[in-house]
């Protein structure tokens, strides 16, 4: 019982919260697949003209066009892509090159303790400079690109009530 009223009081507090915005929505075309973003979500988009990339805080949605860092306005028919960040990759990718980085370190104050010559091993080089590799190479899959002319599309959802 507990946990029906638990889950009524958040849906509620949701709604209360998602009612009075707008949200601009990137969705497939026939299926239920949707990222949604509200004011003061990070969005990076392409644009038609120019294949200007604009990137930034969404400061307001309007009917037909969202503004980014208060004074970009573009035009959703304006929008060719969409990048989506990917998180995760993002904190692979730096944890790749970090550890590598570290291991390396590691083993040449270890080697400089001990006099060893050469100071950093063949292999740890070899295993350090395959960590960074990888990260570096993870960073061209920090965003995913959505095509907004077949598949993806935008549209802006109003929740806001109607002025009487």
């Amino acid at each position: 019982m507990k946990f029906w009223i638990v889950l009524g009081a958040l849906a509620i507090l949701f709604s209360i919260e998602i009612m009075g915005q707008k949200l601009l929505v990137l969705e497939k075309a026939g299926t239920a697949k949707n990222y949604k973003y509200k004011t003061g979500d990070k969005i990076k988009v392409e644009t038609v003209r120019d294949n200007l990339v604009f990137s930034g805080k969404i400061t307001e949605i309007k009917d037909s066009s969202i503004i980014i860092e208060s004074y970009n306005e573009i035009k959703l028919r304006e929008i060719c892509q969409v990048f989506r960040e990917r998180s995760l990759m993002q904190l692979f990718s730096g944890a790749a090159i970090s550890g590598g980085l570290f291991y390396l370190s590691l083993d040449g104050i270890n080697g400089i303790i001990n006099n060893d010559s050469p100071i950093i091993a063949k292999n740890t080089i070899i295993a350090s400079g395959i960590l960074v590799g990888t990260g570096l190479i993870m960073r061209q899959f920090f965003y995913r690109k959505f095509e907004t002319k077949e598949k993806w599309r935008l549209k802006i959802l109003d929740f806001s009530f109607p002025a009487d």
